[in-house]
């Protein structure tokens, strides 16, 4: 029976050959997997290089088997029983800590130039972010706080065998090590990377590390996306999906990749536009909510009187005409004109006009059925209302076209027929006098004029 010490060597001697082997046919080493595993890997050296000399043959199987009947050392355990080794040629490591400034970025450079010599580091990356999840900003000791934490990626020339993580400690902080980063930058049960995929796995935990993310504030690497790697798109999309990457950024990186980019523009632009339709419905909403909650506030806003011309407009809409006049209310601001017009109708579409010559955007939000009336706030300008006459009062028979151009590109259609239309004006709207003078205005079938407040009534 062979001595322990004999079997040890002659496990280290197996690894060394195998590693050997493996390093010139550019495949992944073997340290650390299972005696299977190894078992079957050297088979498959052996079948690929088809060893002819016998002498060799027979050392490999000879070393094979005293391998496998050998017991691998476990590394001496210290006090407290854990038990730390790590054998790899990249990993990942986090350093997190309350006492991690702006300032210990740049010490953290020159730490890593020194450890990139003494440890042969072929290439790294490195960063400096600002923690904005709670669990990012442990510290590591998993009980404070730290506003900001780093990041490290490193690829030794040969791989790294150590029972301790004393090598990897940086001002007296001990770092996550990742070895199957993979799993840590995917939140997956990814194996750790081998093989062919090994050289694209390390890319892709040099592009997280250097990376513009959300939090990002310093980076420097030896090893540069797009100068010295082309970066995986797949692996961008999905750490844009999780929120890593600003929607600029993300754009910025795919175009420069260029291989796919249109779909994932398009990707883009469904994001932007979904996320704006939910934060218009989000803000609809909440303006909802006040509005229901002011409405039951009679301190804030006053019940209206009725007004009895408004109720003879109002039931002209309750019969059929081939058109029907629109409502203007004519005062001082500051009266509730626009509470007034609103209180009128269940759900009004309301435009702040203002000033514009064109129709608000918020026009292409109307829909018939869900909006039963149209209102056009605070129109500055009487000449608005007369430009666009054939819009207010619609047509039974046609849809209206609006935001008309030479291309036709931004047109959109409405059909506005029997849909109460109210105007709100003050005292110093320009072009006044259309309501009098005017063909089309000063007709009563065409507008009913309400003047605002009625007689006794306060909104204030």
């Amino acid at each position: 029976m062979p001595s322990e010490e004999w079997k040890l060597a002659s496990l280290r001697k197996f690894r060394d050959l195998l590693n050997e082997v493996a390093r010139v046919a550019d495949v992944p080493q073997y340290k650390g997997q299972a005696k299977s595993k190894v078992t079957d890997l050297y088979k498959l050296l052996l079948e690929k290089y088809e060893t002819t000399d016998e002498a060799v043959a027979a050392k490999l199987q000879a070393a094979e088997h005293e391998w496998l009947t050998a017991a691998e050392p476990a590394a001496p355990a210290p006090a407290g029983g854990f038990t730390f080794r790590v054998q790899t040629q990249a990993l990942l490591v986090t350093y997190n800590s309350k006492n991690i400034v702006l300032a210990t970025w740049a010490r953290f450079l020159a730490w890593i130039a020194t450890f990139v010599e003494t440890f042969q580091v072929r290439r790294w990356s490195a960063t400096l972010e600002e923690s904005l999840h709670a669990a990012d900003a442990m510290d590591d000791e998993g009980t404070g706080s730290g506003r900001y934490h780093l990041h490290a990626f490193f690829e030794f020339w040969k791989s790294v065998d150590w029972a301790s993580p004393a090598n990897l400690m940086f001002d007296n902080i001990r770092p996550r090590i990742d070895i199957n980063w993979e799993a840590a930058l995917t939140d997956t049960a990814s194996k750790a990377a081998r093989g062919r995929g090994f050289r694209a796995s390390c890319d892709g935990g040099h592009m997280y590390v250097y990376m513009d993310k959300v939090g990002s504030v310093e980076v420097a690497a030896n090893y540069v996306p797009f100068r010295d790697y082309v970066p995986d798109p797949s692996r961008l999309e999905r750490w844009w999906g999780k929120g890593k990457l600003a929607d600029q950024v993300y754009e910025y990186y795919i175009a420069q990749i260029g291989v796919g980019c249109s779909r994932r523009f398009a990707d883009l632009d469904a994001r932007r536009k979904r996320l704006e339709a939910l934060e218009q419905r989000k803000t609809e909403a909440e303006m909802a909510e006040v509005v229901a909650r002011f409405k039951a506030n009679v301190t804030l806003l006053k019940p209206f009187p009725e007004v009895p011309e408004v109720v003879r407009w109002k039931t002209l809409f309750q019969h059929d005409a081939l058109r029907y006049p629109i409502l203007v209310l004519d005062g001082p601001s500051y009266t509730g004109k626009t509470e007034f017009a609103n209180s009128l109708f269940k759900n009004a579409l309301e435009l702040k006009i203002g000033m514009n010559t064109a129709w608000p955007s918020r026009m292409r939000d109307f829909e018939r059925g869900k909006h039963d009336a149209l209102i056009l706030d605070d129109v500055r300008d009487l000449s608005f209302v007369v430009e666009n006459q054939d819009k207010l009062q619609g047509k039974y028979n046609a849809l209206i076209e609006f935001s008309t151009t030479a291309g036709g590109t931004c047109a959109y259609a409405k059909w506005l027929f029997a849909v109460p239309v109210v105007v709100t004006i003050n005292l110093t709207t320009r072009h006044r006098a259309m309501l009098t003078e005017n063909d089309w205005l000063a007709h009563p079938r065409n507008r009913v004029v309400v003047q605002w407040p009625p007689p006794g009534f306060s909104f204030e």
